[in-house]
């Protein structure tokens, strides 16, 4: 079981958050179990915009960090679990 727990970060916008990944190259099939809790474990997240899931993402031929970053050029789908406003939302 893998456990992550981030503090203050962001997947908005063009503006990046906390992840871990693999470079793939070849078809694949994923199965997951994604449990997203607040920070004791006993309830649903309790701030705005919380998120969880898996994405697949095509990578960038960044070479000079954000010398080389461009915004508007990300090309990926995310499936995840969020909740805002008190409601809880599973999208793609």
């Amino acid at each position: 079981m893998l456990t992550m727990m981030p503090y203050t970060s962001s997947w908005f916008q063009d503006y990046k958050g906390a992840l871990l990944y693999k470079n793939i190259t070849d078809d694949l099939v994923i199965t997951s179990r994604i449990i997203a809790t607040n920070r004791a474990g006993n309830d649903i997240p309790g701030l705005q915009y919380s998120l969880a899931g898996i994405m697949l993402r095509t990578p960038r031929p960044i070479t000079q960090g954000a010398d080389d970053w461009v915004p508007g050029q990300e090309n990926y789908i995310f499936l995840f679990y969020w909740k805002c406003n008190g409601y809880q939302h599973t999208r793609i």
